[in-house]
C-alpha cells in the first residue's frame, strides 16, 4: 500500500490485497490509522519518545504535543482541555468510566447526607466486554457497589 493514492480523513482507507471482499468489524480491538494521523504521530515515535510527565529534555516535546492534541479535542468536540483525558486502551476507558461515575455518586450522597443509602447499584448486561465485567466484580467485592446482570434479547 502506497501512500501517494490515499485520500483525506473520511474517506475510505486502501485495502490489502489479501483481505478481498472482507469487511472488517472489530473496530472494538483496533482500528486502522488514517495516514494523517501516523505522518502526525511519526515524530513521537522515532524522535521524541520521553514521557510527557517529565520534566526533562525527552519528555518536554511529548507533553506539549499532548497538550495541543487536548486543546485540538476539547475545541473539536466543545469541551475545556481540562475535561479531556487521554487512555491507553478500552479496558483503561472502561474502568475510567465505571469508577469515575461511582466516585460522582459516592460524593453526591456524601453531600446530600446520604450515608444511610444502600450502595449504589448498576445493571451490566450479560455480554459485557471482560473489562466492564472485572471491573464491576471488584468494586461489588469491594463493597462500593451492587451489580444486577441482565441477559440479552
Amino acid at each position: 500500500v502506497t501512500l501517494s493514492n490515499m485520500s483525506s480523513i473520511g474517506s475510505p482507507l486502501p485495502r490489502a490485497p489479501e483481505h478481498g471482499d472482507c469487511v472488517y468489524l472489530d473496530y472494538q480491538a483496533t482500528t486502522p490509522v488514517w495516514p494523517e494521523v501516523a505522518a502526525a504521530m511519526t515524530p513521537y515515535l522515532t524522535h521524541h519518545w520521553g514521557n510527557p510527565s517529565s520534566g526533562h529534555a525527552f519528555g518536554r516535546p511529548c507533553g506539549a504535543a499532548i497538550g495541543q492534541a487536548r486543546a485540538a479535542v476539547a475545541e473539536l468536540i466543545g469541551a475545556e482541555p481540562s475535561e479531556i483525558c487521554f487512555t491507553g486502551c478500552g479496558s483503561e476507558s472502561d474502568n475510567f468510566a465505571i469508577v469515575g461515575a461511582l466516585e460522582m455518586e459516592e460524593a453526591r450522597r456524601r453531600g446530600a447526607g446520604g450515608a444511610a443509602l444502600p450502595r449504589p447499584h448498576v445493571v451490566a448486561s450479560n455480554i459485557e466486554h471482560p473489562a466492564v465485567e472485572l471491573c464491576i466484580e471488584a468494586l461489588c467485592a469491594a463493597g462500593r457497589l451492587q451489580a444486577t446482570y441482565v441477559p440479552v434479547g
